[in-house]
């Protein structure tokens, strides 16, 4: 090569770079020049671009309403938004009330209110607010939260104003619970109408409520989600038979069926008779 400064020779070994003068002499190793030059000739095929991060919150619940509204507790409801928007299922609720308006400025100054997780998107979320005030206006907001925490907007603000305060005393306890019949998915239940006060009037809502576990008075109320049907029929007067379907079972499982009875103004009756069904077998292909 040609001679420029006494140097007459370069060579590469590994990553030192070398150069010789004629007395064969190395003038200098330029390691620092190797790996400057070496970053820009690896393979990034093993380091691949990071998947983007979830920015997209849940959708905004625009039905938050109310049902069997009475003196001194309510229900409230709205369908369930998804972890994205309509899709999948959210992480978390934000749940407030408070007596005086609740606006989009100061809705989180209100109290929150501890409830149970969210289900599937477009499913019925469905609280029960217990402890209010008779003849009293509240109000409710609810938000929700995906698992890396990006929130929705809040929902519509609801108002709703309790009933009279209650009555002379609760319904009585249906005591004759029976299974009428029974799939794969559903059993048909059958009892006696019981009253308003005792067996007296008409009572107001039936709560029925099932459990692979055993049902009691102390654990009737922390069944919850899948355990209580998406509807129960209308009372009718005291002595009436009442047959009701519950669909949507599991094959080949034992449960327990347990049922109060509500008033008008929020009375329970104690926990009836409770009964143990095991639903068939799956049918053969």
């Amino acid at each position: 090569m040609e001679k420029r400064s006494g140097i007459i020779g370069m060579w590469v070994l590994g990553k030192e770079v070398g150069m010789m003068n004629r007395d064969g002499r190395l003038l200098a190793g330029l390691l620092g020049l190797c790996l400057i030059l070496s970053a820009g000739c690896g393979d990034d095929s093993t380091n691949p671009e990071p998947e983007p991060p979830d920015v997209t919150p849940p959708e905004d619940i625009l039905d938050l309403g109310s049902t069997q509204v009475l003196s001194r507790q309510l229900n409230l409801n709205w369908t369930a938004p998804g972890d994205d928007l309509d899709v999948g299922q959210a992480d978390k609720y934000d749940l407030r009330m408070s007596q005086k308006e609740i606006t989009p400025e100061n809705w989180q100054d209100a109290r929150e209110l501890e409830i149970s997780d969210p289900v599937t998107a477009g499913q019925l979320e469905r609280v029960t607010v217990q402890g209010l005030t008779p003849l009293t206006l509240y109000y409710f907001v609810v938000s929700a939260r995906d698992e890396v925490g990006n929130w929705s907007g809040i929902s519509n603000i609801h108002s709703v104003r309790t009933a009279e305060p209650p009555d002379a005393g609760p319904p009585a306890a249906v005591t004759d619970l029976v299974q009428v019949s029974v799939t794969d998915n559903s059993v048909v239940l059958m009892w006696t109408a019981v009253g308003d006060d005792g067996n007296e009037g008409l009572a107001f809502a039936y709560d029925i409520r099932f459990s692979v576990d055993p049902i009691t008075e102390e654990t009737f109320f922390d069944i919850i989600g899948d355990g209580i049907p998406d509807k129960s029929p209308v009372p009718g007067p005291p002595g009436t038979t009442e047959i009701w379907e519950i669909p949507n079972l599991t094959p080949s499982t034992t449960y327990n069926f347990g049922m109060k009875v509500l008033d008008d103004e929020g009375q329970y009756s104690p926990l009836s008779n409770v009964i143990v069904v095991v639903t068939d077998p799956p049918p053969i292909p």
